[in-house]
C-alpha cells in the first residue's frame, strides 16, 4: 500500500514538472538572420520574415507583399553539395500571405544543385501545375522552364517529393509515383546543395534527407 502512494506521489510530481516546463518558460526560438548556420542549414534569405527550423525540417515566412507589384521570399540551403543526389522531403503550404489574390507560384520549391541565388533546380507543386525549373541567368528573367504539367495540388495539403539526378538526367516523383524525368542539355548543373525556398507564402518542409548517389 506505501508503496503504491509513494509511485503515485512520484507520478503527480513529475507530471507537475512536466507542465510547468510545457507553460512556455523556454523562450520561442528565434528567427534566423541571413547568412547564418544552423546545424546543417544556411539561411540565405528570410525576406525579412522568418526562417526556423531543425535538421530534418524547416518553416519559412517571409513577410507578406505590401502590394502587386511587391514580393518577399525566403531560401534555406545545406552545408553539405551532394553529386547525383536523392533528395526526399515532405512540403505543405500553410499559407499563401498576398492578399487578396495570391499567384500560384506562392507555395514551397523544393531546391537542389544550389551554388548561389542564380544557379539550381527546382521543382514546386502548385494549386494549377506542376513545374520543374532551372535558375539560369542565361534566359530572361533568369529562369528556365524545364517541364511543366497540369495535375494540380492544392494548397494547405502535404505532398512526399523525391527527386534523383543522374548526370544531366533529373527524375521527380510526387507521393510515390513518378511524376516527370527530363534531361538538360545545356549546361547542366551536377553538384551543389540541397534547400528550400519560396515566395509570400509561410511554408513548412519535413523529413529532409539528402545523400549523392
Amino acid at each position: 500500500m506505501l508503496t503504491t502512494l509513494a509511485l503515485a506521489f512520484t507520478l503527480t510530481a513529475l507530471l507537475a514538472v512536466v507542465l510547468v516546463q510545457c507553460r512556455g518558460d523556454a523562450p520561442p526560438p528565434k528567427p534566423w538572420i541571413d547568412g547564418t548556420i544552423h546545424g546543417r542549414w544556411l539561411s540565405v534569405f528570410n525576406g525579412h520574415g522568418t526562417n526556423l527550423g531543425d535538421d530534418d525540417a524547416l518553416s519559412l515566412s517571409p513577410r507578406a507583399a505590401e502590394g502587386p507589384g511587391a514580393t518577399h521570399a525566403g531560401l534555406v540551403v545545406s552545408t553539405a553539395s551532394y553529386t547525383d543526389v536523392r533528395y526526399t522531403a515532405r512540403m505543405r503550404t500553410v499559407r499563401q500571405l498576398r492578399d487578396p489574390d495570391p499567384n500560384p507560384w506562392e507555395v514551397p520549391w523544393l531546391v537542389w544543385a544550389y551554388t548561389d541565388p542564380e544557379h539550381f533546380y527546382y521543382i514546386t507543386l502548385k494549386p494549377n501545375g506542376w513545374e520543374l525549373g532551372k535558375r539560369d541567368p542565361a534566359y530572361p528573367g533568369g529562369q528556365r522552364f524545364l517541364a511543366t504539367g497540369r495535375t494540380v495540388y492544392p494548397v494547405g495539403a502535404w505532398y512526399t517529393v523525391r527527386v534523383e539526378q543522374n548526370g544531366a538526367g533529373l527524375t521527380v516523383a510526387v507521393g510515390g509515383k513518378h511524376l516527370v524525368t527530363f534531361t538538360d542539355t545545356e549546361r547542366p548543373y551536377t553538384t551543389g546543395r540541397v534547400g528550400a525556398y519560396t515566395e509570400d507564402a509561410t511554408v513548412k518542409f519535413e523529413g529532409l534527407k539528402a545523400s549523392s548517389r
